[in-house]
């Protein structure tokens, strides 16, 4: 896959969140200091043919909700299915971030039911996890 067609596709998922009912803009007002490398993350598996999507699980737990569309409290930034059929849960954090509470939770809930789960802040630390683990 060029890297055109994973810019595109990623493009395209942003319009698709501005277009989107206002539970999945909260986070965006806010702005996400680890958004740099969830793109460069996204590309890079776009790219690998893994299945992606890309969720924000906190922005309605942060008003109080404890949902966000549907998504749980703590689940990963991330998630797809890699070419091999292997959930793939990928948290992506700024560089002193960490992780809450149901984040942990859901990072031993994917690794016990044999998911690959990542903590990553930066893509080559992705690329490297990712290589150990797939």
């Amino acid at each position: 896959m060029s890297d055109t067609i994973a810019d595109d596709e990623f493009n395209d998922f942003l319009d698709q969140m501005e277009r989107a009912p206002a539970c999945a803009k909260l986070r965006k007002k806010r702005g996400k200091p680890e958004a740099k490398v969830q793109k460069q993350i996204v590309q890079w598996l776009l790219k690998q043919g893994v299945i992606v999507a890309v969720t924000d699980a906190g922005a309605l737990a942060r008003v109080g909700l404890g949902m966000a569309c549907g998504i749980p409290t703590g689940w990963p930034d991330i998630t797809g299915c890699t070419r091999t059929g292997r959930f793939l849960g990928v948290e992506c954090k700024a560089a002193k971030g960490r992780q809450s509470a149901g984040q942990l939770l859901f990072q031993q809930r994917i690794t016990e039911n044999g998911g690959i789960y990542i903590l990553a802040r930066s893509l080559e630390e992705f690329l490297e996890k990712f290589t150990l683990i797939s």
